[in-house]
C-alpha cells in the first residue's frame, strides 16, 4: 500500500496533466525523446572509446610480445652461435691434444727401438759375458773355478755365517730394546716427579689479602674447593657461633671465600688461589638468587659479620647498573634477602621474610626497605649506601653501623 504523501503527489501530477494544453505536453513529449537519443548516442560514444581503447591496449600488448620474442629469437641465436664456438674450439683442442699424444708415442716406439737394438749388438758382441738370467748357481759355480771350492762346502759355509748374523742380531735388538725400555720408563718417571714437585709447589701460593669494602678488624677466609653447601654453611655458622653476642668491644669480621684454578705453564702446572665474586659464592653454598640481578653485581662483594651491643650479619654489594640492579632488587627483594639471610635466622624468621611485604623508612637520610613483625620487630633490611653499593642485613641497628663505617674512610696502612 502506497504511503499517503505518494499519492498527494500522483493527484498533484495528474491534476497538472489535466490542465495542461495538448500542445505543451507534445513539447514535453518531444523534450524526453530528444534527451532520450542523446543518452543513447552518449552512450554508444562512450562505448566505441572504451572499445577504442580496449583495441589500442591489446594492439601494444601483440607488440610487446612480437618483440619481447624478436629479442628471445636473438639470444637464442646468440646462445647458439655460442655454443657452436665453443663446440670448435674443444674440437681444435682435442686434435691438437690427439695430435701431441701421437707424437710422443711414436718417440717412446723409437726409444725402444733403439734400446732393442743397441742390446741385440752387446749380445753378439765376442767379449760381452752377459747373461740374461743372474742365479746362486752360476755364482757358485764361478766361486769353484776361480777358488777351487765345492758346491757342498760353499753351501754350509754360508748357512753357517746366515745363522751366525741370525744369532748376533737376535742379542743386539734384545739388548737394544731393554735399553731403550730402560730410558723411556726413567724419562717418564723423571718427567711425573717434576710435574708433580711443580704442581705441590705451586699449590702453596702467597696468602691473599682481601681489601673490604668497609673497614674490618679481622679477615677470615673460607675455601670452596671441594665442598659442599651443607658443610660451607656449617662454617659461616661456626664463625657466626665463635664471635659471641653482646661481649668485648665492637668488631667487624670480614668473611671472604676462594677457590683453586688450574692452568698449565712452561713451568707445569700453576695452581692459583682466587677471591670468589658472589656468583660463585652464591652457587657453592645453594643461595637460589636470580640472575637478574647476579649478572650485574661486581666480583667485589663483603660478607661481614658485626659485633657489639648487637651481633648479626650484613652484605655489601657494589654494581656497575644501578637501575637495572634496583629493578631486580625490587622485583624479587623477598625471595632475594631472604636468600641471602638463611644461613642467619631460624626458619621460621626465614618465612616470615620470604611472605611479609617490605617498608619504606628513612635511617641517616637513606630509603631504607624493612621487614618487621606483629611485635615491631625488624627481622630484614636493605638500603643503596650510594648508587654503587647495596648494603643488606638483619635491622636497622646493624645497618647503621655500617653505614656510619662506610661513611668513614678507611684508615691508611703504612
Amino acid at each position: 500500500m502506497d504511503a499517503p504523501q505518494n499519492n498527494e503527489s500522483d493527484k498533484r501530477l495528474r491534476a497538472r496533466l489535466a490542465l495542461t494544453d495538448k500542445d505543451d505536453i507534445a513539447n514535453w513529449q518531444e523534450k524526453e525523446e530528444y534527451l532520450e537519443k542523446r543518452k543513447v548516442e552518449a552512450a554508444k560514444a562512450m562505448a566505441s572509446d572504451e572499445q577504442k581503447k580496449i583495441r589500442e591496449e591489446a594492439e601494444k600488448a601483440k607488440q610487446h610480445k612480437e618483440e619481447a620474442q624478436k629479442k628471445l629469437a636473438e639470444l637464442e641465436a646468440i646462445h647458439r652461435a655460442e655454443e657452436e664456438r665453443k663446440k670448435k674450439d674443444v674440437s681444435i683442442e682435442q686434435a691438437e691434444k690427439d695430435l701431441a699424444q701421437e707424437k710422443r708415442r711414436q718417440e717412446k716406439i723409437k726409444e725402444i727401438l733403439a734400446s732393442q737394438k743397441t742390446i741385440e749388438g752387446i749380445k753378439r758382441s765376442p767379449q760381452s759375458r752377459l747373461s740374461s738370467i743372474h742365479t746362486i748357481t752360476d755364482d757358485l759355480s764361478e766361486e769353484i773355478k776361480e777358488r777351487g771350492f765345492t758346491a757342498a762346502s760353499l753351501a754350509q759355509a754360508n748357512i753357517k755365517e746366515k745363522r751366525e748374523e741370525e744369532k748376533t742380531f737376535s742379542w743386539r735388538k734384545t739388548i737394544i730394546l731393554a735399553i731403550s725400555f730402560i730410558l723411556v720408563v726413567g724419562g717418564l718417571t723423571a718427567i711425573s716427579w717434576s710435574l708433580w714437585q711443580r704442581t705441590e709447589e705451586s699449590r702453596s701460593p702467597a696468602q691473599l689479602n682481601h681489601d673490604s669494602i668497609i673497614f674490618a678488624d679481622e679477615h677470615l677466609a673460607i675455601d670452596l674447593t671441594d665442598k659442599s653447601p651443607e658443610q660451607l654453611r656449617q662454617e659461616i655458622s661456626a664463625i657466626k657461633d665463635q664471635n659471641g653476642y653482646g661481649e668485648g668491644r665492637e668488631k667487624i669480621s670480614d668473611i671472604y671465600f676462594t677457590y683453586e684454578e688450574s692452568r698449565n705453564t712452561d713451568q707445569g702446572v700453576v695452581v692459583e688461589k682466587k677471591i670468589a665474586g658472589p656468583g660463585l659464592f652464591a652457587t657453592s653454598t645453594g643461595l637460589v638468587i636470580t640472575d637478574d640481578l647476579i649478572r650485574f653485581l661486581e666480583p667485589d662483594f663483603m660478607l661481614g659479620l658485626y659485633t657489639g651491643s648487637q651481633t648479626g650479619p650484613f652484605y655489601l654489594f657494589k654494581t656497575g647498573s644501578y637501575k637495572n640492579s634496583a629493578d631486580a632488587l625490587l622485583h624479587n627483594e623477598n625471595e632475594i634477602v631472604s636468600q641471602l639471610l638463611s644461613n642467619f635466622v631460624d626458619s621460621e624468621t626465614n618465612i616470615k621474610i620470604t611472605t611479609t611485604p617490605f617498608q619504606d623508612k628513612m635511617i641517616v637520610n637513606r630509603d631504607v626497605r624493612l621487614i618487621t613483625d606483629q611485635n615491631n620487630k625488624t627481622l630484614a633490611a636493605y638500603a643503596w649506601l650510594d648508587k654503587k653499593t647495596i648494603a643488606v642485613t638483619i635491622n636497622e641497628f646493624i645497618l647503621e653501623k655500617v653505614l656510619n663505617s662506610f661513611l668513614t674512610p678507611k684508615p691508611v696502612v703504612k
